[in-house]
């Protein structure tokens, strides 16, 4: 009886834990080098890892673990701006006008700023991890956790989908006319929806175990894989061609940027690259010194932030390192 007795209790505590694991990975399942530790508050000095970062004509944003975005002067490197924009790791930031500047954190929001970090809006997902967005007038769509791909609206047009992505929704990506939304993730797929109404159009097999990020772009959809490599591809909402594939790192890649004739691509390798948009041939190697977090790429420059708090600067054409800005350091933050 006794044998039996501490034989039942063990089969409880054992699914117990596993159910404890499988919620624990199923609610807090993150990008490829996420860290799910409580984020250091502003004011405080441990060294947070760059998450995001956004660059355009001399003007340089950076997000943080701890949910922090600071304005750098790219030229003295100091921090001429700065804000708490969430309560979790800032995943991206990007302009959606040439004065407002859009945010997505780990908090399940998504904030929206002016050029000065003035709050304008700020759209919530309840509940959830966020790891992407994407932003269009009148919707913002947005990737998370437990595989969800929402539209979060003001005028009752929103809709949430659970699970479409595996256990978590990496990326999204709006069609270049903004019908159509592409999202992907832990199961490895690709899915096309109707970006008004949430329907499903189209699905596919990216042949990569996670997707981590999606481009779609005037030349195609372009994917990015936990296993280094990337993908364009010709899509319509009922089909999909393969283009090529690239083999671009030895780790994940974990960030991408574009412009008009580069992408570049960041990976828990520790370096970044510079790609052709036209021929996919490889450019300048930039060689970080640490787990890339988030890149970006200007007209003479590329900016890499690292898992040690590092935000570094490239020359852009060959690839020799320029600079080195410390955004964590006490006594620095403006």
């Amino acid at each position: 009886m006794r044998e039996t007795r501490v034989g039942a209790v063990f089969i409880v505590l054992a699914l117990g834990a596993a159910a404890l694991a499988f919620f624990g990975l199923h609610r807090g399942l993150g990008p490829p080098g996420d860290t799910q530790k409580p984020p250091v508050r502003f004011g405080e000095f441990a060294p947070q890892a760059v998450t995001a970062l956004w660059a355009r004509d001399g003007h340089l944003w950076a997000g943080d673990a701890s949910g922090r975005v600071v304005a750098v002067d790219p030229s003295s490197g100091g921090l001429s701006g700065g804000f708490v924009a969430h309560a979790g790791p800032v995943r991206r930031i990007f302009a959606s006008t040439p004065d407002r500047l859009v945010t997505i954190g780990g908090d399940g929001t998504v904030g929206f700023f002016g050029e000065d970090g003035t709050p304008v809006d700020r759209k919530r997902l309840p509940d959830a991890r966020l790891n992407d967005a994407a932003v269009r007038p009148g919707g913002t769509f947005v990737g998370a956790d437990q595989g969800i791909v929402a539209k979060l609206a003001d005028d009752g047009t929103g809709w949430s989908k659970l699970g479409l992505n595996g256990k978590a929704t990496f990326a999204v990506s709006l069609s270049p006319d903004g019908a159509y939304l592409a999202s992907a993730g832990a199961d490895g797929w690709i899915r096309l929806l109707t970006a008004a109404t949430g329907e499903v159009d189209h699905d596919f097999d990216a042949k990569v175990p996670w997707v981590t990020q999606l481009r779609w772009q005037p030349d195609g959809l372009w994917s990015f894989g936990s296993d280094g490599y990337f993908t364009q591809w010709a899509v319509t909402a009922e089909s999909h061609t393969h283009v090529r594939t690239i083999a671009g790192h030895a780790g994940p890649i974990v960030a991408v940027d574009l412009d008009t004739d580069s992408i570049l691509t960041g990976s828990e390798d520790g370096t970044a690259r510079l790609w052709g948009r036209v021929d996919g041939r490889p450019g300048a190697l930039f060689e970080a010194g640490a787990p890339v977090r988030a890149v970006a790429l200007d007209r003479a420059a590329v900016y890499i932030g690292t898992a040690d708090g590092r935000l570094r600067r490239f020359v852009r054409e060959t690839g020799t390192f320029d600079r080195d800005y410390v955004l964590n350091e006490k006594g620095r933050l403006p």
